[in-house]
């Protein structure tokens, strides 16, 4: 996809963010990100955010939070980050970028940063219960602090809320 298809897709969605993931060459090493030039807040905190979780779970060294008058930053209608993880001439960093566990650190950075940038908190499994005899809904819903019409949809039961013993329900 190109820096232009991008921007225009980003924008056509009326995305809230744009992440546009990138490898370096020319010379260097270690992990770099950009914002466009004196865009301030929320962006610069974005980019604080993600910056230190992707250093946190990489072993890159940190070649700094920086500007720039890139395409992908100067024409989005939304707070945009360029990530530059690592440098593929570089031979210590292409090796790093071939190892599926260091790919998976990347990832991490990239994806706790943005939860953390977004305030964005993990689901809960789903809790499930085997049904007794003698038990209701209604019964389950105070036991597991769920509403009866959630247990409902969840379960795809009928009006009647009917359920039989030894039937798997999710409660939670």
């Amino acid at each position: 996809m190109t820096l232009k298809q991008r921007t225009d897709a980003a924008n056509s969605w009326g995305a809230d963010f744009l992440l546009s993931l990138h490898v370096n060459a020319g010379g260097g090493t270690g992990y770099e990100d950009y914002i466009y030039p004196g865009i301030g807040a929320p962006t610069s905190t974005y980019q604080n955010i993600i910056h230190q979780e992707i250093i946190r779970q990489t072993s890159f060294a940190g070649r700094g939070k920086k500007q720039a008058n890139f395409h992908v930053l100067r024409e989005s209608r939304m707070p945009a980050l360029i990530t530059e993880s690592g440098f593929i001439d570089n031979p210590a960093d292409a090796a790093k970028l071939r190892k599926s566990s260091f790919l998976e650190s990347n990832a991490r950075g990239h994806a706790n940063g943005i939860a953390r940038a977004f305030n964005l908190r993990k689901k809960n499994k789903p809790v499930y219960h085997l049904v007794n005899a003698g038990e209701t809904v209604y019964a389950l819903s105070r036991r597991y602090g769920s509403p009866i019409q959630q247990i409902r949809s969840w379960n795809r039961l009928d009006s009647a809320y009917t359920i039989y013993p030894g039937q798997r329900l999710r409660v939670k």
